[in-house]
């Protein structure tokens, strides 16, 4: 511990005291302490520079209706405008949802509007009404067309054997007697008849074939003729082709063609030969611009 010497010499400078030191062994640091009561608040400090202006603010409310002024005084009265009338028009539907439009057809006096309207959707099907009362029978109509031939139904199971019927009438005799004739490449002679041969059989009794004369003899009884030809036409002349029984004209059967072209003629001739014996003739039109391939003839005496 330090003591002064001069007591007075202290007094005169108080400001020592405060840098007496206690000095001694540091012990060891105490728990802390509870903190303190706030002290006085001090008083405010002097009002600083204004800051910069900030962003305005929303739009506050909008205040109450003021009071209503006085009338004015009437204006002069203007001139008399156009009397014009409005007449309804033709009115269409689009199938264009966003179309809707107004189009003034005639324009003034009268305007006559023509209305666009988009059309609706079709609505969901409504649900059947209650039947009416049956009302009274009508005429019969006119019989509707025929429909569509339907599906071919399942074969059915087999039913039972009937009975057996009774005998038919008589048919006609078998085919005893044919005869067939042929020419690959037909050729004309002097006169407009096919040149062709007997390809079978090489010989008949009722029917036979006369080079000479080329045409063929029919002895009595009922033919079935059957004949046909190629035709190659470049001309301006029809092809024929016909059959002649003795040269009559109520016995010819005649085919006719086109004027040009490629195609085929041919048909069926029954005829009945009442004579021992008769000619039957194959012709054709005699013409350059006709050309006639892979002829046939096939006669059958029934």
């Amino acid at each position: 511990m330090y003591y002064f010497k001069d007591y007075k010499k202290c007094r005169q400078q108080p400001a020592l005291i405060n840098k007496i030191i206690f000095t001694g062994i540091s012990g060891p640091t105490g728990p802390q302490g509870p903190m303190g009561l706030p002290g006085l608040m001090g008083a405010p400090g002097p009002i600083g520079m204004t800051g910069p202006t900030g962003a305005t603010g929303p739009q506050g409310e909008m205040g109450p209706m003021g009071l209503r002024g006085p009338t004015g005084t009437p204006g002069p009265t203007g001139p008399s405008g156009s009397s014009d009338s409005i007449a309804m028009g033709n009115v269409s539907f689009s199938d264009n949802p966003d179309e809707c439009k107004v189009i003034d057809r005639t324009g003034a006096p009268t305007h006559v509007l023509d209305f666009v309207l988009p059309k609706g959707a079709k609505g969901d099907k409504g649900d059947t009404g209650p039947a009416g009362p049956q009302g009274d029978k009508g005429e019969q109509g006119e019989p509707g067309p025929a429909g569509e031939k339907g599906l071919r139904g399942e074969p059915g199971p087999q039913g039972p054997m009937g009975d057996t019927g009774p005998a038919g009438p008589s048919g006609l005799p078998a085919i005893n007697t044919v005869a067939y004739f042929t020419a690959v490449a037909a050729t004309l002679q002097n006169e407009p008849y096919f040149n062709m041969d007997l390809c079978y059989p090489t010989s008949q009794s009722s029917i036979t074939l006369d080079n000479a004369q080329n045409s063929i003899k029919l002895k009595r009884g009922y033919y079935m003729i059957s004949y046909g030809t190629n035709v190659e036409s470049t001309g301006s002349v029809n092809a024929q082709i016909w059959l002649e029984i003795d040269n009559s004209e109520k016995d010819v059967t005649k085919k006719e063609g086109s004027f040009q072209g490629k195609y085929f003629l041919g048909g069926d001739f029954f005829c009945r030969i009442t004579e021992d014996e008769s000619t039957l003739d194959f012709m054709v039109n005699e013409d350059t611009t006709v050309r006639f391939s892979n002829t046939y003839m096939l006669i059958r005496k029934i």
